[in-house]
């Protein structure tokens, strides 16, 4: 039996990884110098990955498809980084909801760089779009449970309505650890996230009493 080491799909995903994070860094740097995603051809970014534009079909079916797959991957890990808040099942401190979304947002910051441009390209792309709308519908749908769950525990305010207070709550932390997070010192964010966890309170848990 082949060990993992050499086990041919475990070879092939490890370099797909390389090759994927290759091509994210790439991603990054020219669009820091000003080069727009949608610009830019799949020749220009495997050469700024040192890699050829052959080998980058062997991993992915075009630019947008690597987008994709950097969106699901990121999805996930965010999803992961959710959890100490969004399946807590009994009364917490406002601290401590603090400290929760102050973990998420370490777990976003390094990846919402990509995710600007994600955002940027679903305008126009609509698989890119179909896969950014389902991680948003996938953070709404996990808070809207959090929030009927914690309405029936008695920890969350019975009197929300679920799914509209989960959407504005959702678009309000994406659109503001995109705009904002990402482009300010650590001080200010610390002010931000701070504000944010007030909100976050008194939206969900302050009038659960």
């Amino acid at each position: 039996m082949a060990s993992p080491a050499n086990n041919p799909t475990t070879r092939r995903e490890r370099q797909r990884l390389e090759i994927r994070d290759r091509l994210l860094e790439a991603v990054l740097r020219l669009n820091s110098s000003g080069n727009d995603f949608a610009s830019l051809s799949v020749e220009r970014l495997a050469q700024e990955a040192s890699t050829s534009r052959s080998t980058f079909y062997v991993y992915f079916e075009d630019k947008a498809d690597l987008l994709r797959s950097l969106t699901v991957e990121i999805g996930e890990e965010l999803e992961r980084m959710a959890v100490p808040w969004l399946e807590i099942r009994a009364r917490h401190t406002r601290q401590q909801l603090g400290e929760m979304l102050e973990r998420f947002a370490t777990a976003y910051l390094p990846h919402a760089d990509i995710l600007a441009v994600v955002f940027a390209t679903a305008t126009y792309d609509a698989e890119v779009r179909q896969t950014a709308q389902n991680l948003f519908r996938s953070q709404v749908d996990a808070l809207q449970r959090h929030i009927i769950e914690g309405s029936a525990a008695g920890f969350v305010d019975p009197t929300l309505e679920a799914r509209p207070t989960a959407f504005w709550l959702i678009s309000m932390i994406e659109r503001g650890f995109n705009d904002m997070l990402r482009v300010r010192e650590d001080s200010e964010r610390k002010l931000l996230l701070d504000s944010l966890a007030d909100l976050v309170w008194q939206a969900l848990y302050a009038l659960a009493d």
